[in-house]
């Protein structure tokens, strides 16, 4: 049996950040649950993400207090939803 939910539905019922919520996180974001420097990140370490993220869209991370984490490729569709490839306090511009 295959699973094929999307990674919105999965995430826990939390808020995010206030930040997020007021509009300031970068679009389209995520925002982290538990802090990991691996590049993997599973559905139950996801707090919130932003709206209508596409598959496969470069978006930036942030950690579980809000702060600038990173960026990645998120996929809400797939088993490991977000593949973070930096790791930084600041956030990278692609725009």
């Amino acid at each position: 049996m295959t699973e094929n939910h999307d990674a919105r539905e999965r995430v826990e019922d939390e808020a995010p950040t206030p930040a997020a919520v007021m509009g300031g996180f970068q679009e389209p974001w995520v925002q982290m649950k538990y802090y990991s420097f691996h590049p993997c990140i599973y559905p139950g370490m996801i707090k919130a993400v932003s709206p209508n993220i596409p598959p496969g869209s470069i978006v930036y991370v942030y950690d579980k207090e809000g702060r600038p984490f990173g960026n990645g490729i998120f996929n809400p569709k797939a088993r490991v939803p977000l593949r973070a490839f930096d790791t930084a306090s600041r956030v990278l511009d692609f725009g």
